[in-house]
């Protein structure tokens, strides 16, 4: 359950709710947390995003291991300038599949850090899909899809983490006018 009075708390920095078995997270608690820089509400079973707008100083959100869909909350927050300092985004084990969702992210600016699946769980999901076909996908199954990568370096550029892989961002390290080439078509597929 959420704590009583944390409107209450409005110079907290960091607050770490995650473990709880919050099914929802009551956007009205948010509200005076403007100084609030790290947020956690990881391993809960939040189905959706509690509303971001007053958060103006937040850097960090852990939103990973819950039930999420939709990514509208933070489109919606990042449009309005709330979450103009996010820099470190986990949205790892959730139900993340349409691709569209990643354009959502496209007006956090200052973005470094992405997680939607950990490269270990997908290089294992990998592994075991080449033994079989019956192979589960891992929980966000965008990061399945051809071009992913590339969708996500063309929405959010100040990406420089992806999945725990560093993104490759300037000219030389790009790759060849083949590999970009082929990056273009992937993300038209996407």
């Amino acid at each position: 359950t959420m704590p009583k009075g944390l409107r209450k708390l409005k110079n907290l920095v960091a607050l770490n709710l995650s473990a709880n078995e919050l099914e929802a997270f009551p956007d009205e608690q948010m509200e005076s947390l403007v100084r609030l820089v790290a947020l956690d509400i990881s391993c809960n079973r939040l189905t959706t995003i509690p509303k971001l707008l007053s958060l103006v100083s937040l850097q960090s959100l852990d939103l990973s291991y819950n039930r999420l869909e939709k990514l509208e909350p933070i489109g919606e927050a990042g449009t309005y300038g709330a979450l103009d300092r996010l820099e470190h985004l986990d949205l790892r084990s959730n139900f993340i599949c349409d691709p569209n969702e990643i354009k959502r992210l496209k007006s956090l600016k200052s973005l470094r850090r992405l997680l939607f699946c950990s490269d270990s769980e997908l290089k294992s999901w990998k592994r075991r899909r080449q033994g079989s076909h019956a192979v589960p996908p891992p929980p966000n199954t965008i990061v399945c899809r051809a071009g992913y990568r590339t969708a996500v370096r063309t929405i959010v550029p100040s990406l420089e983490i992806l999945d725990d892989v560093p993104m490759k961002t300037s000219g030389t390290n790009l790759g060849s006018k083949a590999t970009l080439r082929v990056d273009w078509v992937a993300l038209r597929r996407f």
